[in-house]
């Protein structure tokens, strides 16, 4: 008889299997558990993942998708129930709220209507911050009591790798029980998935249109997956309170297993991913078939060259030719594609300012700052006044931290255009970056002043607000 394994309990390619589990898992904390809120939101995630929700897209990342919410909601429902067999006395209404708040967790990766370039990956470095504005705007659209859920932001906050949760002000135990449940929950439930390894490639695309450097290649991220496990591992066990252990409580209930299923299965992974990256190295997509989800990801770079090629019969000596591929290729976030397209372009043209820009927008999709300010620095000798050239410059100076140049070009942009919006937000957020809150603050109000349906800018101008009467108040 086969050992039980996780991948076997519930299918978890079907989310309404996994609504269907964690709602038995809810009833055995609380049989008269009242579903119609949980109900109501794992609905409307769903919708919103699909495309189907009102003023939003289709969700376009691949790592990111709707079943990894599934998974770390499922994972959330486990390991709450573990806590209340551990002793810990959650009550109905932190459940109700620890379930919504993993339902929620990453839907700030969902783009707007009319956000219509690339894709959500685009704001991996801030989208628990997204995601909180996402469930600000949800929960007084929707009639929830605010009272219910004022202290969800710090509980989504816990899901970010980089958040220190040991300096969040809880306003209760209870509230950061819920937060490192969430944080664990989150790495729990993506690390176990069945196809993690395989989902990983799409990751690394993610990671290079997010602006996450380190990770060269696919086989690069596969290599170093493996030291993010031993830091996983390591914020378990501190920032996050051994949270995890709990899962043995369930299972051990539930299933009768005496055995954190969850590690096994991400050990398991481990182990055969230093298989591949030791012994296959050069075929390693071979050795990912689970899912389908490499013959995916071979079909959408495909689909790339192939569009690359089918535009050259209209003329390879036409350099706009070739600009406008860039161009389109960009807008569906092929930045290898558009970085050849607009080599070709320069190579008919090599004074075509425009070109040497795309191009350097590539290079800055792919994570490749210095490449970007290159171009971005050819195109600015050709053409001085092309402002865009200099947010781009100022974007990716930032990135690489050096504050002082992306101040000085987005200051430049605006000399030259007062009401270029791009530049204030870039400025604004570098300001931010320095530590200069009130510098910031400025800059993002022109910014949404220029762009007053802005849903970025909003909550991070009042943010700000608040952290500056706050310091204030201190002061006095």
């Amino acid at each position: 008889m086969k050992e039980l394994q996780l991948s076997r309990m519930v299918n978890m390619e079907n989310p309404q299997s996994v609504f269907d589990e964690v709602r038995v898992i809810a009833l055995m904390m609380f049989p008269e558990f009242d579903f119609n809120s949980v109900d109501r939101v794992f609905t409307d995630v769903v919708r919103l993942f699909r495309g189907e929700y009102p003023g939003y897209r289709k969700c376009t990342t691949e790592y990111h998708d709707l079943k990894h919410t599934t998974d770390a909601f499922l994972a959330m429902a486990r390991l709450m129930h573990g806590a209340v067999i551990g002793g810990e006395n959650l009550t109905r209404e932190q459940l109700n709220l620890g379930l919504i708040c993993a339902l929620m967790h990453d839907t700030g990766y969902i783009q707007p209507l009319e956000d219509d370039v690339g894709t959500g990956a685009k704001y991996t470095r801030i989208d628990t911050r997204r995601s909180i504005g996402f469930m600000d705007k949800y929960i007084a659209e929707s009639g929830f009591s605010s009272e219910d859920f004022k202290d969800y932001p710090d509980i989504l906050r816990c899901t970010g790798l980089d958040t220190r949760v040991s300096e969040i002000g809880f306003k209760s135990r209870e509230t950061e029980l819920l937060g490192k449940i969430l944080g664990t929950a989150d790495l729990l439930g993506q690390m176990a998935d069945r196809t993690y390894l395989e989902k990983l490639l799409f990751l690394f695309y993610e990671f290079r249109e997010g602006g996450i450097m380190g990770y060269d290649t696919e086989l690069d991220l596969l290599k170093k997956t493996t030291d993010f496990y031993a830091m996983a591992k390591k914020r378990l066990a501190g920032e996050l309170g051994s949270m995890n252990e709990y899962m043995r409580y369930h299972f051990k209930l539930c299933w009768n297993l005496d055995r954190d299923v969850y590690m096994e299965a991400i050990e398991n992974h481990m182990n055969y991913l230093t298989f591949i990256v030791e012994k296959h190295e050069k075929d390693y997509r071979d050795y990912l078939k689970r899912g389908g989800i490499v013959s995916k990801l071979k079909v959408a770079l495909a689909r790339v060259e192939k569009e690359i090629r089918s535009k050259q019969p209209l003329g390879e000596s036409d350099a706009r030719v070739w600009l406008e591929i860039g161009v389109s290729l960009l807008k569906r976030q092929h930045y290898g594609g558009g970085i050849e397209a607009f080599t070709k372009a320069l190579k008919i043209n090599p004074r075509d300012a425009e070109a040497y820009y795309g191009r350097g927008y590539a290079w800055a999709g792919k994570g490749d700052h210095d490449r970007a300010i290159a171009d971005c620095t050819k195109a600015l000798e050709i053409n001085p006044r092309l402002t865009k050239a200099y947010s781009l410059r100022g974007l990716s100076y930032a990135n690489k931290r050096l504050y002082d140049e992306a101040i000085a070009d987005c200051t430049k942009a605006l000399e030259i255009n007062p009401r270029y919006a791009q530049a204030y937000c870039f400025r604004g957020d570098t300001w931010e970056m320095k530590g200069e809150h009130r510098r910031a603050l400025v800059d993002l109000k022109k910014a949404l002043r220029l762009m007053p349906n802005n849903k970025r800018l909003q909550p991070l101008v009042a943010k700000l607000e608040a952290e500056i009467r706050s310091k204030k108040a201190g002061k006095k």
